[in-house]
C-alpha cells in the first residue's frame, strides 16, 4: 500500500482536482497493478475529466478481474450513458441490478438513463423500485414526479414534486428541473 499517494488521489478528487487526482492514481496502478477500487477511482475521475472512452477502459478492465463488481457494471452504464450509447447503458445497468436486486442506486441511475432516454415510462418504473428498496430516497419521488410531468400526468406530477419539496425544502433543483 501507499497510503500518501492513495490519500492525496482522493484529496484532489473531493476538491474537484481531477487531473491531479488522476496522476495520484496513476502512480498507484504502475504499482500495484489490477486493484478494482483503484481502477474504478481512474475511471470516475476520467469521466470527470470528459475522458469517457478511457473511463471504459478502466472499467472494463475491473469487469475482467471480478465479473461481478457492481460498480464497475454501474459505472460502465453511466459512461456509456454520457456518450449517448443506451444499448449497452441499460444492459449495464441491468447486469448490475441482476447481481444486486436490493441497492437502491441502481435502481436510481437505471432510471436516470431511461428519463436521459425519453423513455419516461420505464424511468418511472426503476424510481418506483427504488422507493420499494428504500422508502427514505428522497430523490425518487422527484424524479417520478419529472417523469409523470414528461407523460402529461400533471396530477400525479404535482403530487410527487409537493412531497419532493417537503421531503427536501433546500433542493432548489426541483423547480428547475421542469
Amino acid at each position: 500500500r501507499d497510503p500518501v499517494h492513495q490519500k492525496l488521489g482522493m484529496l484532489y478528487e473531493l476538491t474537484s482536482q481531477f487531473e491531479l487526482a488522476k496522476k495520484e492514481y496513476e502512480i498507484l496502478l504502475s504499482r500495484k497493478q489490477n486493484e478494482e477500487a483503484l481502477l474504478n477511482s481512474l475511471g470516475l475521475v476520467s469521466i470527470k475529466l470528459g475522458l469517457v472512452d478511457e473511463a471504459i477502459g478502466y472499467f472494463t478492465r475491473v469487469t475482467k478481474i471480478n465479473a461481478r463488481n457492481i460498480w464497475a457494471l454501474n459505472n460502465l452504464a453511466i459512461a456509456y450513458r454520457r456518450l449517448k450509447q443506451f444499448d449497452p447503458c441499460i444492459q449495464y445497468h441491468k447486469m448490475a441490478i441482476d447481481l444486486d436486486g436490493t441497492n437502491a442506486v441502481l435502481f436510481h441511475n437505471l432510471g436516470n438513463s431511461y428519463f436521459e432516454m425519453g423513455d419516461y415510462l420505464a424511468a418511472m418504473v426503476a424510481f418506483e423500485k427504488v422507493l420499494l428498496v428504500d422508502q427514505n430516497y428522497h430523490k425518487a419521488d422527484r424524479k417520478i414526479g419529472l417523469a409523470q410531468f414528461n407523460l402529461g400526468n400533471l396530477e400525479d406530477a404535482f403530487l410527487y414534486l409537493k412531497k419532493a419539496v417537503a421531503e427536501e425544502p433546500d433542493e432548489p433543483a426541483i423547480l428547475d428541473e421542469l
